[in-house]
């Protein structure tokens, strides 16, 4: 019987919504291991939620994640943001985020896992980031949209008198601003405060939102998918430009209409997006001697069902000591730049995900529906194609009707996934993709149950003609496989559908192609199926008809002889 694949990107389970991820390697016990602390997306119809859970992995497998329950609960009627944890003589210190990040408290535990008890309000504010230091001297930093760090206290709480700065660095513009003295296009603070120090030199990593177009990336606008870095050689003064570390926009394409093209690893030009984008948080982490950087994704039709991503990163020091984090460039072996690594589908699978496993469709790091229509036009913030909609902006709108989506996975005594998909596909049906949440009408929230918590998958839905979905990377082995199979379904009419299966490129090498006639949503649920999200899918086969040996990116472009046809895709594995 074929196994599922369990950890990719997302690494933790699909049916786990665990954005903000602060990583920290601890050894407890004589055993090392990486944990990691982020908000919780359990509730829905807001970010995060009324718990912490921790997760965690040994440092030499970043696919075997445990979980070890829940380890702080809120004391207010209210959902919590990021945390952090820090260890300090024989004691672990989490901080956290009360009441949408209003209130910061300090609790405390003898393990990494928790429970955190007796919390202690704290001096700081919103998104905390702590670093102790090789001295033992403490540092904390937070902001939103505006800067600010300052020594502690040995009470892990209060501010050392004396330390408290403002405007660390430069912050983002944005209409809700009112402070424009430390506005700077550079810096553009915007929020995920998170300290790190490598050798001697401070590391602030944080949420940008960049002001600027930056075409080479899909970006013609404000956005804030970026994780980011500045430097200095002390925690609270003197923090210098450094770079973007991580994008959450997908997998990046040429949008050949403008002249777009792609030259090496980079885009020349224009390019596109292939993911909805949204705020990032995370950090950086060194583990079993390889640099990562913890971020997260979206799913959904919002930012409220966020996931946890890894990627490998590099670390590197110029001779003058400056740090270069993130795919680092070099001129005659010296770093001189960097630029944010590419969104993949493997996470810990750095050799790439096995072929030959059942792997869900919503690992997917690219999501491209032929078009170049930019997909940064119709992404989470601001619900831009329901606003769209109330706009009567018909141009944005008919952008919004092509958008696919990872379709959330809440455990299905909950409900959610099967209401969520059906009211979504009358949704898009009515040509529009993102609805008020008081139009769901579901009584209660979801719930992730973690006694029993099987394997699901997380579907991909409204796959147009000419859409591509596409993996980085999978893993084939020195043995080429016979065929390939997918598990697709109608959201709406029934049609020829072709799916061709590409290497290495959205436009690659077709090596299989897949052909069958797919029944509509009528007739799924005429057969006896109900069309939802757990079930209704069909099977379809065919054989690899190329050599394909060893670590490829793999594409799977859907092309359908109805124009009006969209399709859900479930699952795909190689055999």
């Amino acid at each position: 019987m074929k196994k599922r694949l369990t950890s990719a990107n997302p690494y933790m389970p699909l049916w786990e919504h665990i954005p903000d991820g602060e990583p920290r390697v601890f050894t407890h016990d004589g055993e090392t291991r990486v944990y990691v602390y982020g908000s919780h997306d359990s509730i829905y119809t807001e970010y995060c939620g009324f718990d912490y859970v921790v997760w965690s992995a040994p440092v030499d497998d970043l696919t075997n994640w445990k979980y070890h329950g829940v380890c702080y609960r809120a004391t207010y009627d209210t959902p919590m943001y990021a945390p952090d944890v820090v260890y300090k003589d024989g004691t672990y210190y989490m901080y956290v985020a009360e009441d949408r990040g209003t209130y910061i408290y300090v609790a405390k535990s003898d393990t990494p896992w928790g429970p955190f008890t007796d919390p202690v309000l704290t001096d700081l504010k919103f998104d905390p980031g702590v670093l102790v230091d090789d001295d033992g001297r403490v540092y904390a930093y937070w902001g939103f949209c505006g800067s600010y760090a300052a020594e502690l206290n040995d009470d892990m709480a209060t501010i050392k008198e004396g330390t408290y700065v403002e405007n660390l660095i430069g912050h983002a513009d944005a209409p809700w601003i009112q402070e424009t003295e430390h506005l700077s296009a550079e810096d553009a603070f915007f929020e995920a405060s998170s300290p790190r120090k490598i050798g001697d030199k401070y590391i602030f990593i944080y949420s940008k939102r960049h002001q600027e177009e930056m075409p080479e990336l899909g970006v013609y606008g404000p956005c804030f998918g970026f994780l980011s870095y500045m430097w200095s050689d002390k925690p609270l003064s003197g923090y210098r430009k450094g770079g973007d570390i991580s994008f959450n926009g997908g997998n990046i394409v040429p949008d050949v209409s403008r002249g777009g093209r792609k030259v090496g690893e980079d885009i020349e030009g224009y390019g596109l997006m292939t993911y909805q984008w949204g705020n990032n948080h995370g950090s950086l982490m060194k583990v079993n001697d390889k640099w990562f950087i913890f971020y997260h994704r979206q799913t959904g039709i919002d930012e409220f069902s966020r996931q946890a991503m890894i990627e490998p990163v590099e670390v590197a020091f110029d001779q003058k000591g400056q740090p270069f984090i993130g795919r680092v460039i070099y001129k005659d072996g010296e770093p001189v730049a960097s630029v944010p690594v590419e969104m993949t589908s493997q996470g810990g699978n750095l050799g790439g995900i096995d072929a030959r496993l059942i792997v869900s469709a919503g690992y997917a790091c690219h999501m491209w529906d032929g078009t170049c229509d930019s997909v940064y036009k119709v992404s989470c913030p601001g619900g831009i194609s329901e606003i769209a909609r109330k706009n009567n902006d018909e141009e944005l709108a008919a952008i919004a009707r092509r958008k696919m989506i990872v379709v959330p996975v809440y455990t299905p005594e909950s409900g959610l996934s099967a209401e969520m998909f059906d009211q979504l596909s009358q949704r898009y049906a009515k040509g529009f993709a993102s609805p008020d949440f008081t139009d769901f009408d579901i009584d209660k929230k979801p719930t992730l149950i973690y006694d029993k918590p099987g394997v699901y998958s997380s579907p991909i839905m409204n796959i147009a003609d000419k859409a591509t979905i596409g993996y980085k990377y999978l893993n084939f082995g020195g043995e080429s496989p016979d065929s390939v199979s997918l598990w697709i379904k109608s959201m709406n009419v029934a049609s020829d559908v072709t799916v061709n299966v590409r290497l290495d490129s959205y436009d690659g090498e077709i090596v299989a192609k897949l052909e069958s006639h797919i029944r509509s949503l009528e007739d799924a649920v005429a057969s006896g199926t109900d069309g939802s999200a757990d079930g209704g899918y069909e099977e379809i086969t065919a054989p690899v008809t190329s050599t394909v040996t060893g670590k490829h990116a793999v594409f799977f472009e859907f092309l359908t002889a109805d124009k009006d046809c969209r399709l859900v895709f479930n699952e795909f594995t190689f055999t």
